[in-house]
Formats: C-alpha cells, sequence, structure tokens
C-alpha cells in the first residue's frame, strides 16, 4: 500500500469537525495514561465477555493493542470524552494513498445509542471527504453496525464468504 506524507493537519482537522458535531463532547489525543480505560473498553465492548474468563479476555484486549502500535504506528488515536470521563475511543490510519482506514472504533456500553459513534465517526468522514480521500474499515460479519455502515454509505469489497472479516469502502462526497 503508498503512502502519502504524514498529515499532522488531518488530526487537527478531525478535533474540529468533532467539535462541531459534538459540542457536549470533547476529544484529546490518546497518551500512556489512556491504556487501562481501553484495556476496559475492550472488555466491556467484548463479543467474548463473559464466555471466555476475564484475564483471557484482557490478554486479547494487550494483543490487539500491540498489534495496532505495531502496525499503524503513525494512526490518528483519539479518546472521546464527556465531562472529562473518557467513553470512547477511534484510531484513524490518513496515511494511505487509497483510503483513509478506521482501524478501531469503540464507545463504551452506557453511552452507547446516544449519537457518540455517529459524532465520531461522522468527523471522520468530514476529513476524508475535506481531503477527497476514500474512507475504509473492516467489520465482522455478525457485527451490527454492518449495517449502520451501509447507511453511511459504505459498501463491501471482494466479499469473500470464509472471512469473519467484510472490507468495505466509502467513496469521498463532496468536501469542503
Amino acid at each position: 500500500m503508498a503512502h502519502r506524507d504524514a498529515e499532522p493537519d488531518a488530526g487537527h482537522m478531525f478535533d474540529r469537525f468533532f467539535a462541531r458535531r459534538a459540542p457536549g463532547l470533547r476529544v484529546v489525543a490518546e497518551e500512556d495514561a489512556h491504556r487501562p480505560f481501553l484495556s476496559d473498553l475492550f472488555v466491556a465492548c467484548s463479543p467474548l465477555r463473559g464466555m471466555l474468563p476475564e484475564p483471557v479476555v484482557l490478554q486479547q484486549a494487550s494483543l490487539r493493542e500491540t498489534a495496532y502500535r505495531t502496525d499503524y504506528p503513525s494512526a490518528m488515536r483519539r479518546i472521546v470524552l464527556a465531562q472529562d470521563r473518557p467513553i470512547g475511543r477511534i484510531m484513524v490510519d490518513w496515511s494511505a494513498d487509497d483510503a483513509a482506514m478506521l482501524i478501531d472504533i469503540a464507545v463504551v456500553p452506557d453511552k452507547q445509542g446516544a449519537g457518540v459513534a455517529t459524532a465520531v465517526v461522522g468527523a471522520y468522514l468530514d476529513v476524508a471527504d475535506h481531503r477527497r480521500q476514500s474512507a475504509a474499515l473492516q467489520v465482522m460479519r455478525d457485527n451490527p453496525a454492518l449495517h449502520w455502515y451501509a447507511r453511511l454509505g459504505f459498501a463491501p469489497v471482494e466479499a469473500q464468504d470464509f472471512a469473519p472479516y467484510i472490507d468495505m469502502t466509502r467513496e469521498p462526497r463532496g468536501g469542503d
């Protein structure tokens, strides 16, 4: 995959678009101090919760974060705050020429359905559109968000019946 020059402006642009979409919330750059929250968020949102012992799910969270840091070292990482309490996260790799990759999005269960994910993904799409960059993501086949992503304009790419994930893309729209 070809990469464009790192553009720190994409992160600043995301912050501004998010502030417009969710004036009661704010985003901050992820820091090491957020790691316990990210671990708890993974456990709270994991489909494995209740099926596996919590230490195993925590191990999965640690492995996933390590993989993200290795595979996407320059990704934008933001924590969503409500009244200075972390309630969600988004990770986006803006560097690919072919698409801005949504790596991860999660919202604590008690804030799901309140528009947080809509504001976060909306800001991500606003930036991609502004940059005239396609948006891309992977979603598990059984994830209820699959239909939500389709409503946002994402379409499957070369779906393979045996793969647990579906790759989806959305072409840029209008932009500023």
